[in-house]
C-alpha cells in the first residue's frame, strides 16, 4: 500500500467524522475529481461505468489497507474501513458534485421496470365535523371556518389557523365551543406538508404521518398527537401567571414530549425498532411509562432519545440524521441499509422485498428528495446495493409499485 493512499484513508476517516479542514476537504475533492483520469479509460464509457469504475477501484484500495503484508486488522477494523469505503462512493453528494441518469430497462410480459416519483406536498385535512379538505387539491386562500377559528392556505401551501367572527364564523355551528374541538392533518406515503397551529407553533409532517390538535388550546397544557414522524417549532405561549408558559406536548403512542418553545423532531413510525426525539434548540422533557409509574428524561441540544422495548437510551447525535429530511435531504450516519429504505418507501410510496442474501451494510451521505427513486438508488449501488423497481402488468395505477433488493 503506497504512503499517498494511506493518506488518503486518513482524509477520507477525518472527512466522515466531521474533522476535516477545508484545506483537506479540497484536497480530497480534488484527489476524487481525478481518480479515473481520462486517458486510462475509452472515451466509449459513460459517466455512470465511470462512477462504478471509481467504486470498485477505491474498494481495491480498502481491500490493500485490510490485507496489506504489514497490515493489522480485526472484524471491527474492516468493519470501519468498509464504512469508509461506503463513505466515499457517498461523498460526491456531501462534496457538491450531484449527478444524474435515467435507467430503462426493456419490459417483460409478466412486469413493467418503473420508475417511482419522488413525494411533494400532499395532506388531507380532516375537520371537527368530519369533512375532509384535500390540500393537495385545493387553491391558496380561505378554506373553511371550525369552532371559529379561519383556516387558510398560504401562497407557500401552508395551513393556517386564526381567530375569525363575522358572517363566516356564524354559520359554523361549532363556533366558541367550550369542548375542544379536534382537526387531523393526515400524509400520505410520498406526501408531506407544513402547518401552523392555532398557538403559532410550525409543524413540519413527514410521510405517512398524522397529527391531532385542538383549533383553541384550553387549560393549563397544549396538548397534540402524533402518529408518524414530524419537526416541531414551538412557539412559547404565556399562562398569565408571571413567567410561567404553557407547555407544548406531544404525545405518541409510546411516550410524551413537554416542552414550553424549543425545535426538536420526532419520529415515531410503528415500523421502527424505536421512537426517537432529536433536540435542535432549547430542553425538552421525556415522559414514558416504566410499569405503573413514569420517568421523566431531559434532553439536551444535539442530544436524542430513543425509547423501545420498555427502555430509553439517551446519546449525542449528529441532528442532521434526523431533520435533514424537513430541509430537502436524505441524511445518512452511519445508517444501515434496513433503516434508510425503509426512509425510502415512505417517500416514493413503494412496497420493499429483499432477496436472500441481502447485507445489512451502512452507508454515510446526502442525497436529493427530490431524486426519483431509480435516482436515489442508483447511489446506493455504488455500494454494491442492486435493485430493480417493478410494477406488476395487471395491476391498477393506483396499487404502490416494488422496490425489490437483490444481492
Amino acid at each position: 500500500m503506497e504512503a499517498h493512499d494511506d493518506h488518503i484513508v486518513e482524509l477520507i476517516t477525518r472527512f466522515k467524522s466531521g474533522m476535516a479542514t477545508p484545506e483537506e476537504i479540497r484536497e480530497l475533492e480534488t484527489w476524487y475529481a481525478s481518480f479515473d483520469d481520462a486517458d486510462k479509460y475509452t472515451p466509449r464509457l459513460t459517466d455512470r461505468d465511470r462512477i462504478r469504475l471509481k467504486g470498485k477501484n477505491f474498494h481495491k484500495i480498502m481491500r490493500q489497507v485490510v490485507h496489506g503484508p504489514t497490515a493489522k486488522y480485526t472484524p471491527m477494523t474492516y468493519r470501519r474501513l468498509r464504512n469508509v469505503t461506503i463513505s466515499l462512493v457517498l461523498v460526491t453528494f456531501a462534496l457538491g458534485g450531484y449527478f444524474f441518469w435515467q435507467s430503462r430497462t426493456p419490459v417483460d410480459t409478466i412486469q413493467s421496470v418503473v420508475d417511482a416519483m419522488p413525494g411533494g406536498n400532499r395532506a388531507i385535512l380532516t375537520l371537527g365535523d368530519g369533512r375532509q379538505i384535500d390540500l393537495d387539491g385545493v387553491n391558496s386562500g380561505y378554506l373553511t371556518v371550525d369552532n371559529g377559528m379561519r383556516i387558510t392556505k398560504s401562497a407557500d401551501g401552508e395551513i393556517l389557523y386564526e381567530s375569525h367572527s363575522g358572517q363566516e364564523a356564524a354559520d359554523d355551528e361549532g363556533t366558541d365551543s367550550q369542548y375542544p374541538v379536534y382537526n387531523t392533518i393526515t400524509t400520505p406515503s410520498g406526501g408531506q406538508y407544513t402547518i401552523v397551529l392555532p398557538d403559532g407553533t410550525t409543524v413540519w409532517m413527514n410521510s405517512a404521518s398524522s397529527l391531532r390538535y385542538p383549533t383553541r388550546f384550553f387549560g393549563p397544557t397544549r396538548v397534540v398527537e402524533l402518529q408518524g414522524e414530524a419537526y416541531f417549532a414551538v412557539k412559547p405561549m404565556d399562562s398569565g401567571l408571571g413567567s410561567l408558559k404553557i407547555p407544548f406536548i406531544v404525545r405518541t403512542s409510546n411516550y410524551d414530549v413537554e416542552v414550553t418553545g424549543t425545535e426538536f423532531n420526532v419520529n415515531a413510525y410503528p415500523d421502527e425498532a424505536s421512537a426517537n426525539t432529536t433536540l435542535v434548540s432549547g430542553s425538552v422533557d421525556i415522559v414514558f411509562a416504566v410499569g405503573d409509574d413514569s420517568k421523566r428524561v431531559t434532553l439536551r441540544p444535539s442530544q436524542q432519545a430513543s425509547i423501545g422495548k420498555g427502555k430509553i437510551n439517551v446519546e449525542q447525535v449528529d441532528v442532521m440524521t434526523a431533520t435533514a429530511w424537513k430541509d430537502g435531504f436524505f441524511y445518512f450516519n452511519d445508517t444501515d441499509l434496513y433503516t434508510l429504505v425503509r426512509q425510502f418507501a415512505r417517500w416514493y410510496n413503494v412496497e420493499v422485498e429483499y432477496a436472500a442474501g441481502i447485507k445489512n451494510d451502512v452507508f454515510f451521505g446526502k442525497i436529493p428528495r427530490q431524486y426519483t427513486l431509480s435516482e436515489a438508488m442508483q447511489v446506493l449501488e455504488l455500494g454494491d446495493v442492486h435493485f430493480k423497481i417493478v410494477h406488476d402488468s395487471d395491476a391498477s395505477e393506483s396499487e404502490r409499485k416494488r422496490l425489490i433488493l437483490e444481492p
